[in-house]
């Protein structure tokens, strides 16, 4: 019984896990096909006048996507750092406060 119990936890995660990757792969699969349908427009000569603009405005948008992702990682990274640091510095107080 706790056998399956296990297997099955292993599976409902399995599954979330799954459905995440899912979930962010869609979202690439929506960018993949705006940049080929801005592509093919180029293409055939279906630009509108703004479209370096748009585009420019696409580039810089995903830089500071990117530039957030690396903030974020850093600043957990401190969070931790700090949190070590105070366990380390003032373990006495980690005890009165539980």
């Amino acid at each position: 019984m706790a056998r399956r119990n296990k297997e099955a936890k292993k599976l409902c995660d399995r599954k979330s896990a799954l459905i995440r990757e899912n979930a962010h792969l869609d979202g690439i699969i929506e960018e993949l096909l705006i940049s080929v349908s801005e592509k093919r427009n180029i293409k055939n000569g279906q630009i509108m006048p703004d479209t370096g603009k748009i585009m420019r405005n696409h580039a810089r948008n995903r830089q500071l996507a990117e530039i957030v992702k690396r903030q974020h990682n850093e600043i957990s990274v401190l969070k931790q750092e700090v949190e070590r640091l105070r366990k380390k510095t003032f373990p006495a107080l980690l005890k009165v406060q539980r």
